[in-house]
């Protein structure tokens, strides 16, 4: 399945599902919201949209892909969906490997595209 042009309520995937999930639990916006949208659009939505302070991991009282560090990540769906968010972004993969998946995500949503 291709990820990037999916619209959020069609993902099977129920690991990268939880990603948005999460960054709604986050920030307390009602579960579900703009899942009409494909991803690369819900992600520009969720991230300008959304203007509170500081997404941090404490914010998720559970364990979440968000909050995993890439490389723990490689051989999951999860790890897949970043791969192509990579490709599509024109950012390398093994850039970020060291990063929590949220941390790239701000990198990669919070700031113009390279």
């Amino acid at each position: 399945m291709s990820y990037y042009r999916s619209r959020i309520e069609d993902i099977s995937a129920p690991e990268v599902r939880q990603i948005f999930d999460d960054l709604l639990f986050m920030v307390s916006w009602e579960a579900g919201s703009q899942f009409q949208l494909r991803t690369y659009d819900w992600f520009l939505w969720f991230f300008n949209v959304w203007k509170g302070g500081n997404l941090q991991q404490k914010h998720l009282p559970y364990v979440s892909p968000l909050s995993t560090k890439i490389s723990k990540l490689v051989k999951t769906e999860v790890h897949v969906f970043y791969a192509e968010l990579c490709r599509e972004r024109g950012y390398g993969p093994e850039e970020y490997d060291n990063l929590t998946l949220l941390s790239f995500l701000k990198k990669v949503y919070r700031t113009k595209k390279r």
